[in-house]
């Protein structure tokens, strides 16, 4: 498999600097009989990009850790790398917490002759799956199946150009796929402004370091005992306004800002949590994205 230039954090020096955020090792991807070896590092590429813009992550590539021999090596014994899992022992050696692989199964495109009259195009197609495993245990975290295709890929004039087309789909996907496994976690800290018993605007104790960023969407949650057990209400929804701080950002209330400032006022404990879309709203984002 060729270098991919893009490597991240080639450095074990970088992640002293981003203790705070998880770190992941991106491991190689295997791909069906038929999938072409560009593609195949192209969607890889583009997972670790976007996975990487969301800033919430530390990322670490296999590639930068393991010589091409020792790929090769690797790669002779069919079953090591049939399971990742059982390579999570040696996957800390690179100071990971969980190692990341994914599973392309198909890569194409179909041709199709509208009957509109309008002119022929391709139609991609990609199946892949990406698996998250806990380094210290070698247990599976979770997998995650996503297919672009028909509605929810992207065309092209040529076969190529609608599979690298549809390779831009992964941005939504990986947003999604962070949002679930690595959910940014925090407190309401302080009120802003606001207005008679509504509040308009608030501070939550997560900034920069936790890969936080503007536009985000956030629940919010207040904390309360009921019979020796804590429940969590959703009572509001939060848009990040600005990053201010390290481990500070101001949000808008856009919803619950009546429930935030009663529970507040009266010293109720309010935990904020990145915004999971609705399965209608990522199917329909994944849709429009391009």
């Amino acid at each position: 498999m060729k270098k991919i230039f893009f490597t991240l954090m080639l450095a074990f020096a970088c992640m002293s600097a981003y203790a705070q955020k998880p770190v992941v090792l991106v491991d190689w991807f295997y791909a069906a009989d038929g999938v072409a070896e560009a593609h195949e590092e192209a969607l890889r590429g583009a997972v670790i990009a976007n996975i990487d813009r969301i800033g919430r992550l530390q990322l670490v590539d296999v590639e930068s850790q393991y010589t091409m021999d020792r790929e090769a090596q690797r790669r002779a014994t069919e079953a090591a790398m049939a399971d990742p899992t059982a390579r999570a022992g040696e996957m800390k050696t690179t100071g990971a917490q969980y190692l990341l692989t994914g599973n392309i199964s198909k890569m194409d495109a179909v041709y199709k002759v509208p009957t509109d009259g309008t002119s022929p195009y391709w139609a991609g197609a990609i199946v892949y799956s990406l698996t998250l495993i806990n380094a210290a245990d070698g247990t599976t975290v979770g997998t995650k199946s996503y297919t672009y295709e028909g509605l929810t890929g992207n065309t092209g004039s040529t076969k190529d150009e609608a599979i690298v087309s549809t390779i831009k789909k992964t941005k939504q996907s990986m947003d999604d796929f962070v949002n679930e496994f690595f959910p940014l976690k925090g407190a309401i800290v302080e009120l802003g402004e606001g207005k008679g018993a509504k509040v308009k605007t608030c501070y939550i104790n997560l900034g920069t370091d936790h890969g936080i960023t503007a536009k985000q969407k956030l629940d919010v949650f207040q904390v309360k005992s009921i019979a020796g057990r804590e429940t969590e209400n959703a009572i509001a929804v939060l848009t990040v306004a600005e990053v201010v701080a390290p481990d500070l950002a101001l949000c808008n209330v856009t919803s619950g800002a009546k429930e935030v400032y009663e529970a507040f006022q009266a010293g109720a404990e309010m935990r904020v949590k990145t915004k999971k879309d609705s399965a209608v709203g990522s199917a329909l984002k994944g849709f429009f994205a391009m």
